[in-house]
């Protein structure tokens, strides 16, 4: 399947040729059906990103399961799919992945969209608008997975992962709706995935090109051109509930890893924390984050949130239990970091130092009156400037302690290890 992951959508088609029109409208029929009989459910992760904020995938889902009802009006965009796409259910697959992307952004979540990345900013100095359009949306879809890959991630608002989930359930949808022989859905599976990809992909595109959360369009939908006013502070007191399910349960292997698992949820959703600091309030003029740097950063961010998360537990839990949800915690993480690209050995080598390096600093913040170098939340935010490259900025080292500082006392994982 390698080859079709690395064609070109419109070289896709004569897959989807033979399904209708009439079939593309049954896929969207049989999504409503499933959600009205309740079969698309949320797990305990999802209801955690739903406490904190984000729409679950069933709310998007529901939102798409409408859209036979909705006009779009993106005339540049639809003149892009009949230039390009000539079989009308390819366009059909295509248009959706676009309007999920607007679907997402209509959601209001509480997620601020970083600035295009220097690969990016690259090709917008270049070319003209349409031409800046088609290769920027090329460039998030060059990729070998099946769907979104790498490239778009840093652009996702919802959760790469909620995303991905969307598309699997509307291309389950699409297969069973198309009655697809046993012997071709994973071909099929594979070019619904890469057209919705491609039409998601269009939209951000549009977003990065013109520099607004409409693209090109007029602002009709009631979204707001602006970084959303939501903030994650909005979430206050949510975490100190969400832990209430585990009041009274004794702290067994099963529950502590079952603890880790909601603990690793909230700190993969903190990695872009330092390049979001560096977006907001440092204004820093041509920005030129790559992907190199945006990993170094999430990193960074990952280890500090997991050294804290050890002092905390070794606290408050014994030897034994300390290291049931550490190493719980740590194989969470870890996978998603994987899954942005990172290289777990060598952000092993990365936490190892950083444990090493913060056990050095005996208090988080100094005492009233006293100087805040040597303690952990004035020396933390270094490393994640040196991974963004922006070299020593005040400003930036303590609006990254501070927003940390309120996210952990949100967070209360003292009160989530001990039950």
């Amino acid at each position: 399947m390698f080859i079709l992951r690395n064609a070109h959508p419109r070289e896709l088609e004569f897959i989807v040729e033979n399904t209708t029109a009439a079939d593309w409208e049954e896929t969207k029929r049989a999504l409503a059906s499933e959600l009205t009989k309740g079969s698309i459910s949320s797990d305990h992760v999802e209801n955690l990103r739903i406490a904190l904020g984000q729409r679950s995938k069933d709310r998007i889902l529901e939102a798409v399961a409408e859209l036979p009802g909705r006009v779009l009006d993106a005339p540049a965009f639809k003149d892009y799919l009949d230039r390009t796409f000539k079989n009308e259910n390819s366009r059909g697959f295509v248009e959706l992945g676009y309007q999920i992307r607007i679907i997402e952004r209509e959601a209001a979540l509480n997620r601020t969209a970083i600035p295009p990345l220097k690969e990016i900013q690259d090709i917008l100095r270049s070319g003209g608008t349409s031409a800046k359009n088609i290769e920027i949306a090329e460039y998030l879809d060059n990729h070998d997975k099946i769907g979104l890959g790498l490239p778009i991630r840093p652009y996702v608002l919802a959760g790469f992962d909620l995303i991905r989930s969307v598309f699997d359930e509307i291309v389950s949808s699409a297969i069973r709706a198309n009655h697809t022989s046993v012997n071709s859905r994973e071909s099929h599976a594979e070019v619904y995935h890469r057209l919705l990809a491609h039409g998601y992909a269009h939209r951000i595109a549009e977003e990065l090109t013109y520099g607004s959360a409409t693209g090109p369009e007029p602002n009709n939908s009631g979204v707001s051109n602006s970084v959303w006013p939501d903030t994650a502070e909005k979430a206050e007191g949510n975490c100190e509930m969400l832990w209430q399910q585990f009041s009274g349960e004794p702290n067994t292997d099963r529950v502590l890893r079952a603890k880790a698992e909601f603990a690793a949820v909230l700190i993969t959703m903190s990695l872009d924390r330092g390049v979001r600091v560096a977006c907001d309030v440092v204004k820093i003029q041509n920005i030129r984050f790559g992907e190199e740097e945006l990993l170094a950063a999430r990193m960074e961010m990952a280890a500090v949130l997991l050294h804290l998360a050890d002092r905390f537990a070794f606290r408050t839990l014994p030897e034994n239990g300390r290291n049931v949800f550490m190493e719980a915690l740590e194989v969470n993480v870890i996978a998603e970091l994987a899954d942005h690209g990172i290289d777990t050995s060598y952000f092993m080598k990365v936490l190892h130092a950083r444990h090493i390096e913060y056990y050095k600093y005996k208090k988080f913040i100094a005492d009233k009156g006293d100087s805040c170098r040597g303690t952990l939340f004035c020396e933390f935010p270094k490393n994640v400037a040196t991974a963004l490259c922006i070299g020593e900025n005040f400003w930036f080292n303590q609006c990254l302690s501070i927003s940390t500082l309120r996210q952990l006392k949100d967070w209360n994982l003292t009160k989530l290890m001990k039950g």
